[in-house]
């Protein structure tokens, strides 16, 4: 009682195989379409927008330093609240990037 295989002939194997080589070429090219379409999009405006919130933080340490200089007690506090502000944001753009 044995299973009785089909023959395939030799134009079936040279279309299964054409077929798996499209297959497997699409399935090793789909992370380089994604890249470039949506994601790729949505890569670039989370880039910008790290950018953008880092020269505000900047510029709001920079502000604190002036606001020391100048002697008020208010600058320190702002300072600090900078500089966890520039950690916190950075961080979080590591830990995304590292897990993505």
């Amino acid at each position: 009682m044995g299973v009785k295989m089909k023959n395939i002939n030799f134009k079936t194997s040279l279309a299964l195989a054409f077929l798996t080589f499209i297959g497997l070429a699409i399935f090793f090219h789909f992370p380089a379409w994604a890249q470039s379409g949506l994601e790729g999009k949505i890569n670039e405006t989370i880039n910008d927008l790290i950018r953008i919130v880092n020269l505000i933080i900047v510029g709001f340490i920079v502000w604190s330093g002036f606001l020391i200089a100048k002697g008020e007690g208010s600058g320190l506090t702002r300072l600090i609240y900078g500089i966890v502000g520039l950690v916190v944001v950075n961080a979080a753009y590591l830990i995304i990037n590292y897990f993505s």
